[in-house]
C-alpha cells in the first residue's frame, strides 16, 4: 500500500493534505480523488465559491495525476 495525498489547486491558492490515505494503486487513488472532488464540488456550490482541480500526489511527493473538478459531475450515459 502507498500514501497518496489530496491536494487541491483552487485559483493559484494550494491546500496541502498533510495526512493522506494509504490505497493499492494510482488507480485506486483517481476514484478516491473522484469522490473527495464530488464533495467538496458540492460544498462549494452550496457557498457560491469557485474551484480549480485536485491534484493526486504520491507519499515521495510525485503528482501522480490531477483530477479536474468537472469530472466529478456525472455524465448522462
Amino acid at each position: 500500500m502507498a500514501r497518496y495525498f489530496f491536494h487541491i489547486k483552487d485559483d493559484g491558492k494550494f491546500i496541502e493534505d498533510e495526512e493522506g490515505t494509504e490505497l493499492a494503486t494510482a488507480q485506486d487513488a483517481r476514484a478516491q480523488a473522484l469522490l473527495s472532488a464530488r464533495e467538496i464540488l458540492a460544498t462549494a456550490i452550496r457557498f457560491g465559491q469557485h474551484l480549480d482541480a485536485d491534484a493526486i500526489a504520491d507519499e515521495n511527493g510525485i503528482q501522480v495525476t490531477c483530477v479536474p473538478i468537472a469530472e466529478a459531475i456525472a455524465r448522462p450515459a
